[in-house]
């Protein structure tokens, strides 16, 4: 019987849950990986041996399987490196998991030949997506986590080294939520770059500035260079409400869309 491994793949801003499926079966020593992976995908076999040998572990000398379930959607980058060979060693039974809560877990992360864990990009709507699904845990490289931990009612679990996630699944190793300070409603009161008391000569321009925030409008300020307009369009958001946190979190993955970080 294969092993599962709950995991999350990203498309356009948005997550997905996705299953990493490993077994092991009679055959030529050789790795498969299935499911419509990408060229990194690919090469994460030859990270997962190298790791796997650095590690102390021993490679499987049958055929390796994995499938990257759903099947029918592109996935792209190292981030599931991690929970492939979290499968494979616990097909092997090299590792034992923990048996009360082993299904609630979640793992994302490249990983290094040398057994370190890798961050990547788009880890955010990942996140937002593990608690849809009403999982307890998220297992995240450390470079990922303050990202990920914007996400409440999700425990993350940095680790820096694949050594830390195997002895946290074992229960040999206790390792702490990740805490970071919140982000909701820290915009509140006077801008940093102060606010429309600044601006001097423009008075009649004001009331359209806040109809154009009111009703979600387009604006278009039209004047010679100076006059003021990049300082009056620079302090829009100091009289817009406070964000929630379900509105930072989309704002903060569209923002990194648009950077190209997320594909």
């Amino acid at each position: 019987m294969a092993s599962v491994i709950r995991s999350l793949g990203i498309t356009g801003i948005s997550g997905y849950p996705l299953a990493v499926e490993v077994a092991i079966i009679a055959g030529l020593q050789t790795t498969n990986i299935v499911g419509l992976g990408d060229s990194a995908i690919k090469e994460a076999k030859d990270r997962m041996e190298a790791c796997t040998e650095e590690l102390g572990y021993a490679y499987p000398t049958k055929k390796v399987v994995v499938n990257l379930s759903p099947s029918d959607i592109k996935k792209r980058g190292a981030y599931l490196d991690l929970p492939m060979l979290i499968g494979m060693l616990v097909e092997s039974g090299q590792v034992k998991p923990r048996k009360k809560g082993w299904d609630e877990i979640a793992f994302v992360g490249g990983i290094s030949t040398t057994g370190t864990l890798v961050g990547f990009d788009g880890v955010l709507p990942m996140a937002i997506q593990a608690r849809k699904m009403g999982w307890k845990s998220l297992v995240v490289p450390l470079d990922c986590a303050d990202e990920a931990s914007l996400v409440t009612g999700l425990s993350i679990i940095a680790c820096s080294t694949v050594s830390q996630v195997v002895a946290y699944l074992e229960e040999r190793l206790h390792i702490p939520d990740h805490q970071r300070s919140p982000l909701a409603n820290e915009n509140k009161g006077r801008g940093k770059d102060g606010d429309y008391s600044d601006v001097v000569g423009h008075e009649e321009i004001l009331p359209y500035l806040a109809a154009a925030v009111a009703g979600n409008h387009n604006l278009l300020l039209v004047g010679v260079p100076g006059c003021g307009k990049s300082l009056m369009a620079k302090l829009l958001p100091t009289i817009l409400p406070p964000m929630s946190e379900e509105e930072i979190l989309e704002v903060s993955s569209k923002v990194k869309s648009t950077k190209g970080k997320v594909a």
